[in-house]
Formats: structure tokens, sequence, C-alpha cells
């Protein structure tokens, strides 16, 4: 129709400008994690190495726990891993 029409360019380039406006589809979640209230969290350990500002200072270790329900992040730092 567009060679009818007196478009004299090749097909492929004709293809990727007609591409350029053509609506993306919508890309929906493969999985949607739903979850009750206090039903589920996620945590882990971070280690922080050697403090080298000071001379024996112990390193630092984190605990980090993330409710999946609100997202209510818990974090708290410990000095030895005791």
């Amino acid at each position: 129709m567009v060679r009818e029409r007196g478009y004299r360019g090749g097909s492929d380039h004709f293809r990727a400008i007609v591409a350029r406006f053509r609506p993306r589809p919508v890309r929906k979640p493969i999985l949607r994690l739903r979850t009750l209230a206090g039903e589920q969290a996620q945590c882990d350990w971070a280690h922080f190495g050697d403090n080298h500002h000071r001379q024996g200072d112990p390193a630092a270790d984190a605990f980090v726990m993330v409710l999946s329900y609100s997202r209510h992040l818990f974090l708290r730092f410990y000095l030895n891993a005791r």
C-alpha cells in the first residue's frame, strides 16, 4: 500500500519507522507475592570487615529483617559475633 503511494525505501527501514509508533505491550508480573501481616519476613546478616580507623576496634556485623507485608525494616548493628 505504501509503495502504491510512492514510498521508494526498503521494507526493513519502513518497518523500523512504524515500530517506533506502535504501542508496546504492557508486561505483567509473573508472580505476585501476597502475604498476610506477620506471615513472612526475610532476614540476612552483613559483615562490614575490619575497622581500620582505630587500632583494636572490632569488625561490625548487622542483622537486617524486612517484613513482606509492610516492608518495615529492622536493622541492628553488633560489634562482636557472640
